[in-house]
């Protein structure tokens, strides 16, 4: 059976020492989503450490990413390091590779920022100030935003209500709703090999395409019913990113069936499919 990795990440597994696995959940989640994925990883990698800590989700994408290149730096000891995000933990782990890949360059950024950004520089510069440079053997984002999710051009004014009702209470929706995040990271160029995987419930040959989520039925097809394939796609993100930014980075964008069905954004991580990619990327990276 053709399996897509093997064409950007080769075929032979690495072999390396048991991995550190960080496994960060989504808006309006916990780590327990994770409960599966970290068996199987276990089972597959034995003595691994793998760790899913449930995190403030309602702070800002880019102190929670800081804050996990801060958990890594003081757990991971020398094993390699994969970093694993569903959804809006997709873009943490984003923010923690680049911030481990070169503090001091996230730094200078930082301290080059004019007012306006969706988080304190004040305790990014704090919390970027002490980080130390680590390698990053792998970035997995399953079903991630990274063009946005419920966008103004998506969804009209239900994005504009959507946003208004929850930011007030959560900081991170305007990372997930507006391009404030995606401007802060187009400046970066990484070559940590990326693996996005995005869920497939709604296309053109959807037997859900008439169902009752009819959010969906507003958002470029494919979808999972929350994110478009193609937001979840690096290379087709509206900015530039950190991945398209690099000419040495390996980069694939795969869904989890390539018929487009049954893969929701609420349960991609539990899916077997999307488990073996998962598995299979850290095995050859």
């Amino acid at each position: 059976m053709h399996n897509p990795l093997h064409s950007v990440f080769g075929t032979t597994s690495n072999n390396l020492k048991a991995p550190a696995v960080y496994l960060r959940h989504g808006f309006l989640s916990d780590g327990h989503i994770f409960q599966t994925l970290e068996t199987r990883i276990n089972s597959s990698f034995p003595g691994s450490l793998v760790d899913r800590t449930t995190y403030d989700w309602k702070a800002p994408v880019v102190i929670n990413g800081l804050r996990l290149a801060h958990e890594v730096l003081n757990g991971a000891g020398d094993r390699p390091v994969f970093l694993v995000g569903h959804s809006m933990g997709g873009l943490i782990s984003r923010v923690a590779a680049i911030a481990l890949h070169d503090p001091a360059a996230m730094l200078l950024h930082l301290n080059l920022l004019p007012a306006g950004w969706n988080f304190d520089p004040a305790e990014a510069r704090s919390l970027c100030s002490t980080l130390q440079k680590r390698a990053v053997a792998g970035v997995v984002t399953l079903a991630t935003p990274n063009s946005g999710a419920v966008t103004h051009g998506q969804m009209s004014l239900l994005a504009y209500f959507f946003r208004r009702s929850f930011s007030s209470h959560a900081a991170s929706i305007v990372d997930l709703t507006t391009d404030h995040l995606f401007r802060f990271l187009q400046r970066y160029a990484v070559d940590i090999p990326t693996l996005s995987i995005s869920g497939s419930a709604f296309s053109v040959f959807s037997k859900q395409a008439q169902g009752p989520m009819r959010i969906a039925m507003g958002l470029k097809m494919p979808n999972d019913g929350i994110v478009e394939d193609a937001s979840v796609d690096l290379t087709q993100s509206v900015l530039p990113n950190e991945v398209v930014n690099s000419p040495s980075a390996h980069y694939l964008h795969v869904r989890a069936y390539p018929d487009c069905t049954d893969v929701w954004h609420t349960d991609i991580h539990g899916n077997v499919r999307v488990q073996e990619f998962v598995v299979e990327f850290i095995s050859l990276t």
